[in-house]
C-alpha cells in the first residue's frame, strides 16, 4: 500500500489561512513580526506563514500515534519520520523558517526566553495538548500580539478556549482559524 500525505492546505484550508493574514495586515503588518507555529505536518502552511512573515518558528515532533482522533495519523498516510523529510524539502529555501523538532512542551523552554508577535496553534488535538498550548503560549506573546490557532470547530480546541479565553475570538475563518488580540 502506498502511503501518502494528508494535504492540509488545499482550496477553503489555503483561503481561510489567507483571510487571517489579511486580517492581522489590517491592524499590523506580518511582514514585521515574529511568529510561532505549533504542529507543522509537511509544512504547507509553514510556507504559507514564510511567505508573509518575518521570521517563522516551526514547532513539530514527528512522531507517530500522537493523537489516535486526527486523520493525519492514520496507517493510510505516511509514518511521521517521512513527514518530517517532507517538511525539509518542502522549506529548505525558506531562510526564516526555523524547525524545533520537539514536543511543544519541551520547546517552551527555549521558546519563553523571548516574546513573540503570534503564536497559531495546531499541534496535538487531545483536550491536554491544546490545554497546555493555549495556556502556555500565551504567555510568550508580546502585548498586542495574536493566539491563533486551526480546527475551531474541534471540541478539544473550543472546550480550552471557552475555558482559557474566556469563550473570547475575534474572528473565525473558512478554513477553522480563529484568532484572539492580545
Amino acid at each position: 500500500m502506498e502511503r501518502k500525505f494528508y494535504p492540509m492546505r488545499e482550496g477553503i484550508h489555503y483561503t481561510g489561512l489567507m483571510d487571517m493574514i489579511k486580517w492581522i495586515n489590517e491592524i499590523h503588518p506580518t511582514s514585521e513580526m515574529r511568529m510561532i507555529e505549533i504542529g507543522s505536518y509537511i509544512g504547507e502552511s509553514t510556507t504559507i506563514f514564510a511567505d508573509n512573515f518575518k521570521e517563522v518558528i516551526s514547532v513539530d515532533p514527528y512522531v507517530d500515534g500522537y493523537d489516535k482522533s486526527d486523520i493525519s495519523t492514520a496507517d493510510v498516510y505516511a509514518p511521521f519520520n517521512e513527514v518530517y523529510t517532507e517538511f525539509l524539502r518542502n522549506t529548505i529555501h525558506y531562510p526564516n523558517i526555523k524547525s524545533i523538532r520537539e514536543t511543544s512542551e519541551n520547546a517552551l523552554k527555549v521558546l519563553r526566553e523571548e516574546k513573540w508577535d503570534l503564536v497559531y496553534i495546531d499541534g496535538a488535538h487531545t483536550l491536554e495538548g491544546v490545554h497546555f498550548d493555549i495556556l502556555h503560549y500565551k504567555d510568550v506573546i508580546k502585548e498586542g500580539g495574536f493566539l491563533c490557532g486551526h480546527d475551531y470547530g474541534w471540541g478539544n480546541i473550543r472546550h480550552n478556549i471557552g475555558l482559557l479565553l474566556d469563550d473570547k475570538v475575534d474572528a473565525t475563518f473558512i478554513d477553522g482559524s480563529w484568532i484572539r488580540k492580545l
